[in-house]
């Protein structure tokens, strides 16, 4: 199980935005051994914070400001990223290669193309679609409230 801390900066009700901090290195990266990920995310600019939404969980009160613990597990971490990194690969070379089968002989080079770029906004779209259907599982992370910050508006930061 992946586990990390964050703070809620939204609340519409049914959504919360959850602004966590990413670890400064992972156990490989300290051993100098990683893939220097990190190293490089920053030296493009990237802030070492990230926002993400999800499911309010039920039951519990959640107010701008708690302290909450976010967790998914590593199964789930495990089939999200086959999904988003082979599907758009996949989905590109078989594109192209049925652009190729039904292509004239004269244009295959450009039906290809086409078939390839179709391929490719197939997956994007597939995934869209997956971020959505993935927003309504409860099941897909676990949050839970640590510490509570009172606050009157739970609408507005």
């Amino acid at each position: 199980m992946i586990i990390r801390r964050g703070r809620i900066t939204a609340n519409d009700g049914e959504l919360i935005g959850i602004r966590a901090e990413l670890p400064a290195t992972c156990a490989a990266c300290s051993d100098g051994r990683g893939c220097g990920a990190l190293a490089l995310a920053s030296l493009f600019g990237r802030p070492a914070r990230t926002i993400v939404e999800v499911p309010r969980p039920p039951g519990q009160e959640c107010r701008i400001g708690d302290e909450v613990c976010v967790s998914i597990s590593e199964a789930t971490v495990l089939r999200l990223s086959v999904l988003a990194y082979l599907l758009p690969v996949v989905s590109l070379i078989l594109g192209a290669w049925l652009g190729d089968r039904i292509a004239p002989p004269a244009g295959a080079d450009l039906w290809s193309a086409a078939g390839a770029v179709l391929g490719l906004a197939a997956a994007v779209t597939i995934l869209r679609l997956s971020e959505y259907i993935g927003r309504q599982d409860s099941d897909t992370c676990q949050v839970s409230v640590i510490g509570q910050r009172g606050r009157a508006d739970d609408r507005h930061p």
